[in-house]
């Protein structure tokens, strides 16, 4: 798709200013498409420039999180621009079948998990089971709640959890 037009470059049919549908708006001939000016901490590949102090920074959740899948958090690295004491964002790809058969410590975090895609993927939380089928598809749950988790089929997973604990991995 194209980026949006700034509102100047719309003209009303109706010079009168009644309510017209948004059907009925067209474009003026000299309008350009319009393009959001880039951060000059941005390169042209839009990552951040090396020791860029604009305090954006871009890249891929597949590639830049831990091995284990925590892309912010107390854990990562302070000079990587996602360190963070408040919460902690992971971003894991799991293959059907994978499986955590140990209960987690119960914390005094909370915990949300979204099936981003992929199939189900299932969520112990305490004597209850939740699974989650479709994209979107989240369980909440904590503090103070042990969990464990079981991907039925290959599932891309986005968990939150807050505040991020320090002595926590």
């Amino acid at each position: 798709g194209h980026a949006p037009m700034p509102a100047s470059a719309w003209q009303q049919p109706d010079p009168a200013g009644s309510p017209v549908k948004e059907s009925q708006f067209r474009c003026s001939s000299n309008a350009l498409p319009y393009a959001p000016p880039r951060h000059a901490a941005l390169g042209a590949d839009g990552a951040r420039k090396p020791g860029a102090e604009s305090g954006i920074v871009t890249g891929n959740a597949a590639t830049d999180a831990s091995a284990r899948g925590w892309l912010v958090g107390h854990f990562t690295p302070r000079k990587s621009g996602r360190h963070a004491d408040e919460v902690e964002v992971k971003w894991a790809s799991r293959p059907a079948g994978e499986k955590r058969d140990a209960w987690s410590p119960a914390t005094a975090a909370r915990t949300l998990t979204i099936l981003v895609a992929g199939g189900a993927f299932r969520v112990e939380v305490g004597e209850e089971s939740v699974v989650l089928r479709e994209p979107g598809d989240y369980v909440l749950f904590g503090p103070a709640q042990a969990h464990r988790w079981h991907a039925l089929g290959a599932a891309t997973m986005l968990t939150v959890r807050w505040p991020s604990g320090l002595g926590r991995s």
